[in-house]
């Protein structure tokens, strides 16, 4: 048995927010499934580890936003422009992900 694709972003989205508040050390699988209502061994039907779960914030956060970089600074415009547009990027990113 697995999780679905919503339950394993929802998974994800809360323990965004749990690292955020407290910490990726100070949190616990256990603090995540009593967000979502879930025992901690339902979230292993969607992932392996806590580390996983860092992984795939990573991935779907992170990368995403690299890729935004690298998009602006081949853009051809001016250095300043480009800092100008990272910056905004970042900030929509942070509050896409918020």
């Amino acid at each position: 048995m697995t999780l679905t694709e919503d339950r394993r972003a929802q998974i994800l989205r809360i323990a965004t927010r749990l690292f955020s508040q407290k910490g990726y050390a100070r949190t616990t699988l256990e603090d995540v499934a009593a967000e979502i209502g879930f025992t901690k061994p339902a979230i292993y039907l969607g992932f392996d580890s806590k580390d996983q779960i860092l992984f795939e914030m990573h991935r779907d956060i992170v990368a995403p936003a690299l890729d935004d970089v690298r998009e602006i600074r081949g853009s051809g415009c001016s250095q300043s422009d480009q800092l100008r547009r990272i910056r905004r990027a970042h900030v929509d990113r942070v509050l896409q992900n918020a």
